[in-house]
């Protein structure tokens, strides 16, 4: 307190430590915290530093404030500079803004994204220290463009510390200026000047008497000094005489190089003579081998060409029409209709639901091919998301048999039930297809076919891949399939198909991105507007499918690079099977859902299948019990052999029976032993892999309605031709 008035007291600012003669901050006898000049402050505000209870001024270069006297940033200097020298990535002494750099620096500016030591600067600028070879730069560096004053010497654009060894300084500067071309090292740029030569020298005096004797450089000996002379020391020179030894050596020299050939010679005829008697002994063996084999019958013209390839064990069973009970028609193929029906095998009191695909009547010899070349590739393929056949009929109707699957092809699925499929299903399915897709590219199957109504739902967690109608096998030494025509889904092809009918991997990943919009649109229809023959000319001008709406860039991406025209930039099935495997593992982050998170699917448990294909069985007359096909064919679950996406793709194993065949071979043995009366086998037959089947059902027109589909177009080339 003070005495403000006789016998009056007040009470001292609050900075004030002990007593006061006024009440401001200015009065105080001491400071409880810091003194700023004549007042007491709770601390020290901005260009001043705290030191022994006193505000004391920052160093005048110095911006934001400081911890010391000290011209620099850092402890006990400035919190920051608005320009700063640096030496060694080591801010050191602060500068004015306006402060230009001292020589041996140059000016830069530290922008927000410097990932390097001074990013601690950003937004300021900096002096930094030239390369040591520069005296005064623009910028680091010993060009001229950067240096623009050398500390030492200058050769060209260029900075050295010293001249190269072939030139010399001028005299009164630091520039460094090339010799003559036959100089190595010199003191001017003359032939003359020279101290060392490149090739030999020519005396002045026509004869060196020590190395100090005057002389040019030369790059060849003139006519008047012809010869050139190797002395034991020193640099070789033109001479108008033969050195005693060069002209031994001239001497010796053609009786050595005979002397070499003639040895040669004799070796190269010993070695014609070791070959030709081999030769006639190897020939004389095939001789005796072929004679042989002539006499024993074991001749055989046509030599061998293995290739390498595992055979293929697969195992076709054939069926009885009497076995097969068609129903009603789901939907037609490439070669003929599909029906649902029941297989009732010979001898046992069962009926299991399926899927006939049936020739039509009017097909010729060569669409009896191609169906049986579909039936080999399906009974072939032996992969969680690929249809697998069951049995083939050989009647006047050729029939394809495989599993019934009740929920039909994946793009009604996607249609019927859009309002309840969220991300995780979506990405998923798209993983199960490229797997499949990969195990086709794996084993050189071209499929020519892929799109949604091709892919069949046999669990809302599962689909399969169906329709190998127009797939082909690529031979071991083939890479592209040429077609000679036929229809084909246009919509769905690369242009090198459209336009050559040229068939690859490549050309599955285009019809691949192609079934993935169908996908992620909800079943939309490819180029719904366009007419399936302006499709080339709408791709080659660079147009492509939209982005779906819920669809991210990330996945468009995709699509974009399976659409691409060059078909080798194209990505594999392997990479696309585990860019969609991982994108599952985050759902939300690539597709934009509403209410994605409270989408659920119908719930589907094998019960619910049960009942259901009992559904469709039911209606086939018969006393028999309905059994599925997992079950007739008993598999067992193996650990990592799923339809999940999670799980990884489908081995390949070319030599191991699939469970069809392993139970067509087990019932076959079974026959032969009750017919031989040997043992049987064990009441419970061996069975192998936990592939599922699907139905073979078509997403397209159903029966009764046209018999082209608008899908196919008659032939590409001729539609181009038309147009």
């Amino acid at each position: 307190i003070y005495e403000a008035a006789p016998k009056v007291c007040k009470q001292c600012h609050e900075e004030c430590a002990d007593t006061c003669t006024g009440p401001t901050a200015e009065h105080c006898t001491s400071c409880k915290h810091f003194r700023d000049g004549p007042y007491c402050v709770p601390h020290c505000q901005g260009s001043k530093y705290e030191e022994n209870g006193q505000c004391k001024p920052c160093h005048e270069n110095c911006a934001d404030g400081c911890t010391g006297p000290e011209n620099k940033i850092g402890p006990g200097g400035c919190n920051r500079c608005e320009k700063a020298i640096i030496d060694d990535d080591v801010p050191g002494e602060c500068l004015k803004k306006r402060d230009p750099c001292p020589d041996g620096y140059y000016y830069e500016w530290i922008d927000s994204l410097d990932q390097s030591p001074l990013r601690e600067l950003a937004g300021t600028g900096v002096c930094k220290k030239c390369h040591p070879r520069c005296k005064k730069c623009t910028g680091y560096g010993v060009h001229e463009q950067a240096c623009q004053e050398c500390v030492k010497f200058k050769s060209g654009e260029h900075c050295e510390d010293e001249c190269p060894a072939d030139h010399y300084v001028v005299v009164g500067s630091k520039i460094c200026q090339p010799c003559a071309s036959e100089c190595r090292s010199c003191y001017g740029n003359e032939t003359y000047q020279c101290y060392e030569c490149r090739n030999a020298r020519i005396y002045l005096d026509s004869n060196p008497t020590d190395n100090s004797t005057a002389f040019n450089c030369t790059a060849s000996c003139p006519e008047e000094y012809p010869h050139k002379i190797y002395p034991t020391e020193g640099e070789p020179y033109c001479s108008d005489v033969v050195a005693p030894s060069q002209r031994l050596e001239a001497e010796v020299q053609p009786a050595v190089l005979m002397g070499v050939g003639i040895v040669i010679a004799f070796i190269i005829v010993i070695i014609a003579v070791i070959l030709w008697q081999w030769r006639l002994r190897t020939k004389a063996k095939e001789n005796t081998v072929k004679m042989t084999m002539a006499l024993t019958g074991l001749d055989d013209n046509e030599p061998l060409r293995p290739t390498g390839v595992k055979p293929n064990l697969a195992k076709l069973r054939i069926v009885k029409e009497e076995e097969m009970r068609k129903g009603g028609i789901l939907g037609y193929g490439a070669f003929g209709n599909v029906y649902k029906g029941v297989w009732v095998p010979e001898g046992e009191n069962i009926k299991i639901p399926v899927a006939i695909k049936v020739l039509h009547d009017s097909t010729g010899a060569n669409m009896s091919k191609e169906f049986l070349d579909e039936a080999y590739i399906m009974a072939s393929v032996d992969h969680p998301n690929l249809l697998q056949l069951l049995a083939v009929c050989m009647t006047s109707q050729m029939m394809l048999v495989t599993q019934l699957m009740p929920l039909g092809c994946l793009l009604d699925f996607v249609r019927t039930y859009r309002d309840k499929i969220g991300s995780k299903p979506l990405l998923n399915w798209c993983t199960q297809i490229a797997r499949g897709m990969a195990y086709l590219e794996e084993r050189r199957l071209v499929h020519r076919d892929l799109a949604a109504r091709n892919v069949l739902v046999q669990t809302p967690n599962c689909v399969k891949i169906t329709d190998f109608g127009l797939a082909k096998l690529l031979d071991i030494n083939e890479d592209q399939y040429k077609a000679a025509g036929g229809k084909m889904p246009i919509k769905w092809l690369a242009l090198e198909c459209i336009q050559h009918r040229v068939f690859t991997h490549k050309s599955d990943v285009w019809a691949f991105g192609v079934t993935i919009w169908e996908i992620l649109t909800y079943g939309g229809r490819p180029y719904d507007q366009i007419p399936a023959r302006n499709v080339p000319e709408f791709l080659e001008k660079g147009d492509r499918l939209p982005q779906p709406p819920i669809c991210t860039i990330d996945i468009y991406m995709i699509m974009i690079s399976c659409w691409l025209l060059d078909a080798e930039s194209r990505p594999s099935f392997k990479e696309l099977g585990d860019n969609f495997a991982k994108m599952a593992r985050d759902p939300g982050r690539y597709l934009v859902i509403k209410g994605d998170k409270y989408l659920r699917l119908p719930a589907y448990t094998i019960q619910d299948e049960k009942e259901m294909i009992k559904n469709l069985a039911s209606a086939m007359d018969g006393p028999e019990a309905i059994l599925n096909a997992e079950e007739y064919l008993q598999p067992r679950p193996v650990p990592g052999a799923s339809c999940s996406s999670g799980s990884q793709p489908h081995s390949l194993v070319t030599d191991s029976p699939t469970p069809q065949n392993q139970q067509n071979w087990d019932r076959e043995r079974l026959m032969y032993n009750a017919a031989h009366g040997t043992l049987s086998l064990s009441s419970e037959p061996s069975v192998s892999g936990i592939n599922s089947m699907c139905n073979n059902s078509h997403c397209g027109q159903v029966a009764g309605s046209d018999g082209s589909s608008s899908r196919y177009c008659s032939d590409p080339v001729k539609a181009l031709n038309s147009k």
